[in-house]
C-alpha cells in the first residue's frame, strides 16, 4: 500500500513537473531577441500564469492544489532561470579576439 502510495506522489510529480520546465525553456528559447531586463519579469509572469492554471483544473482539488501550484511555479522559474543563464552567460562574455599564431604581428610597410 505505501509503495502505491509512493508510485502515485511520484506519477503525479511528474505530471506536474514536466510541463512545467519544458515551458520554462520554451520561454527563454523563443524570447532571445528581448534584453534581460525585459526576460526575467516576464518569465515571473508565465511562472504565476501556468501555476494558476492548475487552480482551475478538476483534477486537482483539496487540500493538494497549493502543493501542486507550488511546485508549477517553482518548476517554471527554475527551469527558466537555470536556462537563462546558461544562454545569457556566452552574450556577458569578453570579446578578446583570438590570436592567428602566437608571435604574429602585422607585416611592415615597406615604405
Amino acid at each position: 500500500m505505501v509503495i502505491a502510495f509512493l508510485v502515485f506522489i511520484f506519477v503525479g510529480v511528474v505530471v506536474v513537473v514536466t510541463p512545467s520546465a519544458a515551458l520554462g525553456y520554451a520561454f527563454v528559447v523563443t524570447s532571445s531577441r528581448l534584453s534581460l531586463g525585459a526576460r526575467i519579469p516576464l518569465l515571473l509572469v508565465l511562472a504565476v500564469g501556468s501555476a494558476a492554471a492548475w487552480m482551475g483544473s478538476a483534477a486537482v482539488t483539496g487540500t493538494l492544489w497549493p502543493v501542486v501550484v507550488a511546485l508549477s511555479f517553482t518548476a517554471t522559474l527554475a527551469s527558466g532561470a537555470a536556462f537563462l543563464v546558461r544562454e545569457s552567460g556566452p552574450r556577458r562574455a569578453a570579446q578578446v579576439p583570438a590570436v592567428v599564431w602566437p608571435g604574429w604581428g602585422p607585416p611592415a610597410d615597406p615604405r
